[in-house]
């Protein structure tokens, strides 16, 4: 039987638009110890048609007997993978030739790191480039908000899944990758590459041009975001010792940038973000820094949109050890300005 190094794992649902560039792209690799790992979940259109289309002994094509979902289809090429990597490879985007060298390379030199990621390129109806943030200290800190890694652009080191708990949840179809991602981060070490390896196709297939299909969209970005909303609630709850009750406008406020909509509602946003630093302090999840330069950011924002009074320059002078940084001139033109009222 054939072992190779890497698996990559493409699930595929009605994607035969774009999916032999996918797998050319996975096929001209520079780096040839691979397996590219097609799994089907009951497409109705050629994505068959496709895969079959191309003879080369290192594709494996799997067909799902019902539709199973993203998630659920992830969980079953896990399973399958015979790689000691798997290389996710969605089925409209394109790898560069030399992304699995590279991050084979990357995951060979560090033991300790379980996922790894890269910076990506947009293209199709938009151009724009993703660069992946690479200090380590600042992933764990992000996977409290978002994916630290690029879905369409990581490789697993296969002994992540070892761990049975560490598997796509099909509850959280639409953020399944934030969910995952972030479990791992308490387990295992994160990176990223700084250069661009993988292309991410926007394509009308994506968009909307009726407005049933906008509907849907909608539905399906609402449906992300209510997920999102979800899980970074449990994290928040998880790292106050499951604390059941937690403003909903103190989420939006930390989460989302909110404004904060008052000073009792200051005052409340502050005593959060002290009990977030003390429940750190024995979990150890995230940096205390992070939490200080949300409140930084926060109440500096809120102070900076109080009219000049009496009433901000206090304000300003109690929570002064927690502001933004101001050069000194710009600090002192600020408490003359509140002292005088103007």
């Amino acid at each position: 039987m054939y072992r190779p190094l890497v698996t990559v794992l493409m699930p595929v649902y009605n994607g035969a638009e774009y999916l032999a560039d996918a797998i050319e792209s996975v096929l001209a690799q520079t780096y040839g110890h691979f397996e590219l790992l097609v799994i089907d979940d009951c497409s109705t259109d050629a994505s068959r048609e496709v895969v079959r289309s191309f003879n080369d002994i290192r594709i494996r094509h799997v067909l799902n007997s019902c539709n199973l979902g993203l998630s659920a289809t992830l969980n079953k090429g896990i399973e399958l993978a015979r790689g000691k990597y798997i290389m996710r490879m969605d089925q409209d985007d394109l790898s560069l030739s030399g992304r699995m060298s590279a991050q084979v390379a990357y995951l060979e030199e560090h033991p300790s790191v379980g996922l790894c990621g890269a910076s990506v390129k947009v293209f199709g109806l938009r151009e724009e480039t993703h660069p992946a943030t690479t200090d380590p200290v600042f992933l764990a800190d992000m996977s409290l908000f978002s994916s630290p890694v690029q879905h369409s652009a990581c490789i697993f080191r296969t002994e992540v899944f070892d761990d049975p708990e560490l598997r796509y949840r099909s509850e959280f179809d639409g953020a399944e990758d934030f969910d995952l991602f972030g479990r791992i981060v308490r387990r295992w070490g994160v990176a990223n590459l700084p250069e661009v390896l993988v292309r991410y196709r926007v394509h009308g297939d994506q968009m909307s041009f009726s407005d049933e299909e906008s509907a849907l969209v909608d539905v399906r970005s609402a449906n992300q975001l209510r997920q999102r909303a979800r899980i970074r609630r449990a994290r928040l709850r998880e790292l106050l010792c499951q604390r059941d009750v937690i403003d909903p406008a103190l989420e939006d406020v930390f989460f989302e940038d909110a404004p904060l909509e008052s000073y009792e509602q200051m005052v409340l946003f502050d005593t959060l973000i002290d009990e977030c630093i003390e429940c750190n302090s024995k979990l150890k999840l995230y940096s205390h820094g992070m939490f200080r330069y949300q409140r930084k950011k926060i109440l500096g924002r809120f102070l900076d949109t109080q009219p000049p009074s009496l009433a901000t320059f206090k304000l300003y002078w109690r929570w002064r050890h927690k502001m933004p940084y101001k050069p000194k001139r710009e600090k002192l033109s600020y408490l003359v300005a509140n002292l005088l009222g103007r």
